[in-house]
């Protein structure tokens, strides 16, 4: 399959969203729902490494690479995931349902929104002018086999 770089990375970005739009919702009442917005929070450790993971091995430096501005693209990227990872060390580390925790988690998903903005809508448009069509695509199967 010849699919673009953006495209495992959009992919990325839709299961982070999809999981802060659920952990968004207001905690309710029970230790059913504390252990499951826990479990949620797990996976969204879990898919966050990952992308950054990618982002930062693969994505990023074919940004510095390809784009006159790219230097300066990454760094504000990646400086916007530096403060969204430490926020979301503490989801990771604090009690569910703790009022750290929610803090934490209100903080993240604030800044983490921001930053998938930031990409989706200034690199990315920029990125897809400016890289051959076939070095996207090596870079798509780079990223998608990453995934597995």
């Amino acid at each position: 399959m010849n699919t673009e770089a953006t495209t495992y990375l959009r992919h990325d970005h839709q299961r982070i969203l999809a999981l802060l739009d659920v952990l968004d919702a207001p905690p309710g009442p029970g230790p059913s729902t504390v252990e499951d917005r826990r479990a949620r929070a797990v996976e969204l450790v879990t898919a966050e490494s990952q992308h950054r993971s990618v982002e930062e091995q693969l994505f990023w430096p074919a940004v510095r690479r390809v784009l006159d501005d790219g230097d300066r693209l990454a760094d504000d990227a990646l400086s916007r995931g530096a403060k969204a990872t430490h926020l979301l060390q503490t989801v990771e580390n604090a009690e569910a349902g703790s009022a750290e925790f929610e803090e934490a988690l209100t903080a993240f998903s604030a800044a983490e929104r921001d930053r998938i903005a930031f990409e989706e809508q200034q690199v990315w448009p920029e990125f897809r002018s400016a890289i051959a069509v076939e070095e996207s695509q090596r870079l798509g199967e780079l990223i998608q086999g990453f995934h597995r």
